[in-house]
């Protein structure tokens, strides 16, 4: 499977490899373009803990009088986070299929090509037995 990180930082070099495997780049720009929605609720997820942990502490050292509005922001947080993580296991399993689809990259002395007969043969190991009989 091709590291996302070696995509994202290279994804000249490792769209022109994959080329020759017959990945188009289209395909590798979805690929990049679920890896950012991953990261952005990532993100927002972060941020929205964040916001809640504060919030938390918060509460118990405020007056009174704005104890009702912390933890009414405390609870829109939450519930925030509970929408985003659905969504964010999905986007992972979404780029997931989507990386595992993707072929190895290609060995630069390697001849181009996607099928079994595009392969050149570099050496044979002994000799091929021969049967009076069809191999299945």
């Amino acid at each position: 499977m091709i590291d996302i990180r070696l995509l994202r930082d290279r994804f000249d070099e490792t769209a022109q490899a994959l080329a020759r495997r017959g990945v188009s780049r289209d395909q590798l720009e979805a690929v990049l373009e679920l890896d950012a929605q991953r990261r952005a609720l990532i993100t927002e997820g972060d941020a929205l803990r964040a916001r809640q942990r504060e919030g938390s502490r918060q509460i118990g050292a405020a007056p009174p009088e704005q104890r009702s509005r912390l933890i009414a922001e405390v609870k829109a947080a939450s519930a925030r986070l509970d929408e985003l993580e659905p969504a964010q296991a999905e986007a992972e399993a979404a780029l997931e299929r989507a990386l595992v689809v993707l072929p190895n990259l290609p060995h630069p002395s390697s001849p181009d090509g996607s099928e079994e007969s595009d392969a050149a043969k570099l050496f044979t190991f002994g000799t091929m037995p021969e049967y009076d009989f069809a191999v299945r």
